[in-house]
């Protein structure tokens, strides 16, 4: 017979390691897709500068596309940040201890990199709304 404690552990484990890469894979696609925004706007910016508009309308499709991107960006970064995170370090402290592994300690850390995203979200969407109402000449 085997020990229930030691197939829950193992399983724990296994599980824990699953959400890890999953974890590395999201916050990866979420990296992409924040340069995919950055870039697809500036795009659109620069080719609505360059051509003919037939309506006023279309100088928000930069602002659109970073608005819609960054809903995306956002609510991953906040799943991850939130949910897995929390559920990873409550299984850290399981195996560890109070002190847990990673994800206990990184929640306990300065929040640059966050404040550093933000302003780089903001920066470009502050960019693109001001492309979509100032007058270009």
């Amino acid at each position: 017979m085997t020990d229930p404690a030691h197939g829950r552990d193992e399983f724990l484990l296994r599980e824990y390691e699953a959400l890890r890469a999953e974890v590395l894979t999201r916050l990866n696609e979420l990296w992409q897709l924040e340069k995919f925004a950055f870039g697809g706007a500036a795009a659109l910016a620069a080719w609505l500068l360059t051509h003919d508009l037939t309506t006023k309308w279309a100088r928000f499709l930069p602002l659109l596309f970073l608005v819609v991107c960054g809903i995306r960006f956002g609510t991953g970064m906040y799943h991850l940040a939130h949910r897995s995170a929390d559920y990873i370090a409550a299984r850290e402290k399981e195996f560890v201890g109070p002190t847990g592994g990673f994800e206990t300690w990184f929640k306990n850390q300065p929040v640059n990199e966050t404040i550093a995203y933000s302003f780089a979200w903001l920066a470009a969407t502050g960019m693109a709304l001001a492309f979509a109402i100032l007058p270009l000449s």
